[in-house]
């Protein structure tokens, strides 16, 4: 179903936000860039950017229950004969498709994110429920029927984002020189034998 104009206005704007708010961090920093010099990139005001993000830190990392979704969703598509490690890489890719895609436009962001604390914490915060999303869809590819307090799909879920995490750290120090999803695949490849 196409999206309303009100929709696509509001997505809009909320992209010049992120896209203003990006530029402040790089050119000031984080810690420098005030939500007021945000808002009056974009010419709107203090308190309409708070209907479009809650807080500094969601401006750059708001996405991230949306990306989730997409994920688990992503994981849900491939079929359950593929052993969890293995699903969980390719569902990955809806994730690091953008950093493949324009490495260079992608780094400063990544690189920001990792290097803020506040920002570091947001995002751990963020992603903490994502094994949890996941486990649903890691558990029929077990072998053996799983109680529902097996530990082993939530531990699953939870290396691989361990691996993504690396692997960013990876590619940031590179300067991005390999393609992420190289870097990636490293980085799970060293756990493989979970699987």
């Amino acid at each position: 179903m196409p999206e309303d104009l009100r929709t696509r206005t509001q997505r809009a704007v909320r992209e010049e936000l992120m896209s203003a708010a990006l530029k402040l961090f790089v050119e000031y920093g984080y810690t420098e860039t005030t939500v007021d010099q945000i808002a009056a990139a974009t010419g709107i005001s203090r308190r309409s950017f708070f209907r479009y993000f809650p807080s500094k830190e969601g401006v750059v990392l708001g996405g991230l229950k949306r990306m989730g979704e997409r994920l688990n969703g992503r994981l849900a598509e491939i079929p359950a004969e593929v052993p969890c490690w293995a699903a969980l890489r390719q569902a990955f890719e809806v994730l690091i498709e953008p950093l493949n895609r324009s490495p260079q436009e992608s780094l400063p962001l990544v690189r920001l994110r990792m290097e803020t604390p506040a920002l570091q914490g947001y995002y751990f915060e963020q992603i903490s429920g994502w094994p949890k999303l996941l486990r649903p869809n890691l558990v029929d590819r077990f072998p053996e029927q799983l109680s529902a307090d097996d530990p082993r799909p939530h531990a699953m879920a939870g290396a691989a984002l361990a691996c993504l995490d690396a692997a960013e750290t990876s590619w940031i120090e590179s300067g991005a020189k390999k393609p992420f999803s190289l870097v990636l695949d490293q980085a799970m490849g060293a756990l493989g034998e979970l699987s």
